[in-house]
């Protein structure tokens, strides 16, 4: 995909990752394995970092910009260069000095990647929180980073060990290969390539695998996952499709709500979704709550007769499915519903077809609240893992039903 875009729709990028920069981390710097502690007040995963020795700045660290951005005024065109970044941290949960625990020598943006009368912020309406930075996967992509929504830390590894059976006897759902988009970027008179690293995830909205029938079993949808943000976003169609499923409020009976991305704030209606299911599969080819009730099914015995088989019949009785992570939070999740026209996915569409045919919205960190979960670039996958209550971790049904059993009966309560 060819993508030639002037300063508002760079902005829009930043966020939604119509197109991207292709700054990478260059050079093999050392990793410091050590957990890092980071603020959390708005949601999203944000650090101080310090640009070529200069002052600091306040940095949210977001997966699913394709790109890593220095906000400067907003009447000075943009440009690349490459610095040194330095990631600012305390040196431990007693002392809070701030040192660096990261660095990277990176290509970056210079760019106010929002509207150029405001200041930049991210959070919720009436909670913002400044932001001078972006630190998007361009730079993270050379290691595996942890994200740790309940302990407001991050870790950076050289990879992840382990193949996918040995991290679902972990407990561990494993999402192979959940990168996508690419392509090139027009910025003033040079075109630069970028990798897709987009992280699509199949989602099952209010899973019931119990229900007699596919229509009552939950509604499908496809979120990228952003860890910029804190409230979810969803398209009006999906969470139409929902409420009607489950007899949710309907949408225009809703509150007015807003968003802060780092490209901008992003109104809508404020939902609530009680519950969902990420399943290990970016693609989901029955569908993600058929996936659902397929785990739940087969984990407990083979299909017999006048069972709803979810396996193919060259599969016979039993198949493979892959893992789940189903999340029952004590309060209900919030989703920032949008217009389907809204250019944020737009944009999302027009980068991730045709591999992906739909995009539903984007998955914040609030959802992820009772996760921990690794993003493994060397290993192109990502690994989720519950760890508060609220979560249930069902690794992947491949030959054991035994070891599905001991990690759902080792689900944090």
């Amino acid at each position: 995909m060819r993508t030639s875009i002037g300063r508002l729709g760079l902005a829009l990028t930043v966020a939604t990752g119509l197109a991207a920069a292709g700054g990478c981390a260059e050079g093999d710097e050392p990793v410091d394995s050590h957990p890092i502690l980071v603020e959390r007040t708005a949601g999203a995963f944000v650090a101080p970092v310090r640009v070529d020795g200069e002052a600091a700045r306040v940095a949210v660290i977001d997966v699913l910009s394709p790109l890593t951005v220095l906000d400067q005024d907003a009447a000075l065109a943009p440009a690349r260069r490459t610095v040194d970044l330095d990631l600012l941290a305390p040196r431990s949960a007693t002392d809070l000095t701030q040192i660096v625990r990261a660095q990277w020598r990176a290509t970056v943006i210079d760019l106010h990647p929002c509207d150029p009368d405001i200041d930049c912020a991210i959070g919720a309406a009436g909670q913002p929180r400044p932001i001078g930075a972006i630190i998007g996967a361009d730079v993270l992509r050379s290691r595996a980073i942890g994200f740790e929504p309940a302990t407001d830390r991050i870790r950076l590894l050289p990879d992840v060990a382990g193949d996918a059976a040995a991290r679902a006897r972990a407990c561990d759902v494993v999402v192979p290969a959940p990168f996508y988009g690419g392509g090139t970027l027009r910025l003033g008179d040079t075109e630069v390539g970028f990798a897709g690293t987009r992280i699509a995830l199949g989602v099952c909205l209010s899973p019931d695998p119990a229900a007699a029938t596919a229509e009552e079993r939950g509604t499908d949808a496809a979120l990228v996952l952003s860890t910029g943000i804190g409230l979810s976003i969803l398209g009006e169609a999906r969470y139409q499709a929902w409420a009607a499923a489950t007899g949710g409020p309907a949408l225009d009976s809703l509150p007015p709500a807003t968003a802060l991305l780092p490209s901008g704030p992003v109104a809508g209606r404020l939902g609530r979704i009680d519950r969902l299911a990420i399943v290990g599969t970016s693609t989901a080819p029955r569908g993600a709550c058929r996936e659902v009730y397929a785990h739940h099914l087969l984990a407990e015995r083979d299909c017999q007769p006048g069972d709803d088989c979810p396996c193919s019949a060259d599969e016979g009785r039993s198949c493979r499915v892959a893992g789940i992570a189903e999340l029952t939070p004590a309060t209900p999740v919030e989703v920032v519903v949008v217009s389907d026209q809204h250019p944020l996915r737009q944009a999302l569409r027009a980068e991730l077809r045709p591999d992906q045919p739909e995009v539903d919205g984007i998955l914040g960190m609030n959802a992820l609240a009772a996760t921990a979960f690794d993003i493994d670039y060397p290993n192109l996958r990502l690994l989720l893992r519950c760890v508060v209550a609220g979560c249930v971790a069902r690794p992947a049904l491949i030959d054991s039903r035994e070891s599905v059993a001991r990690c759902i009966a080792a689900a944090p309560t």
